[in-house]
C-alpha cells in the first residue's frame, strides 16, 4: 500500500491531501494494518527526504467492523440469546439452539485460520461462521 501511494502521489500530486482510510465489516481486519503501515513509514521519512511523499493520514473509519473474529463471533450468542438486557431471539428457540451448537465450531475454524492462514482454511471459516451467524439476520 505504501509503495502504491508513493507512486500515485508522485504522478498525481494534486491528490496528496488528506487521506481517510475507510472500510466496513471484514475491512475491520485490514484498515488498522493499512493505517499502521502508513504511520510507520511516515515516521521513517527524514525531514529533508525529497524522494518520498509523507502521506497525510487524517483518519481511519471502520463501520460495523469485524476486527477480531476470535472474540466477536462467540459473543453473538450472549448478545442475541438473552445474556444481555434485550435479547433478539428466544433463548430456548431454534436460532439460539443452532447458535449454541455452531459457535464452538466457528471458534475452532477461526483458530485454524489463525494457525494455518491459508485461503482454503480461512475461506471455510469465513463461510461457515457468517452463514451460521450473521446471515441469519436477513
Amino acid at each position: 500500500m505504501w509503495s502504491f501511494l508513493q507512486l500515485f502521489y508522485k504522478r498525481f500530486g494534486e491528490y496528496a491531501g488528506e487521506l481517510h482510510v475507510a472500510g466496513e465489516s471484514y475491512a475491520g481486519t485490514y484498515v488498522p494494518h493499512v493505517a499502521n503501515a502508513i504511520w510507520k513509514n511516515n515516521q521513517k521519512l527524514g525531514k529533508s527526504n525529497d524522494e518520498l511523499v509523507k502521506v497525510n493520514l487524517t483518519s481511519i473509519l471502520i463501520g460495523n467492523g469485524l476486527t477480531n473474529p476470535t472474540y466477536q463471533f462467540p459473543v453473538l450468542y450472549d448478545w442475541w440469546c438473552g445474556n444481555g438486557k434485550w435479547p433478539v431471539f428466544d433463548k430456548d428457540g431454534p436460532m439460539c439452539t443452532q447458535l449454541a451448537r455452531d459457535i464452538p465450531v466457528c471458534q475452532r475454524l477461526v483458530k485454524s485460520c489463525e494457525d494455518y492462514d491459508t485461503d482454503i482454511v480461512c475461506g471455510t471459516a469465513g463461510l461457515f461462521c457468517f452463514d451460521r451467524t450473521l446471515a441469519q439476520l436477513k
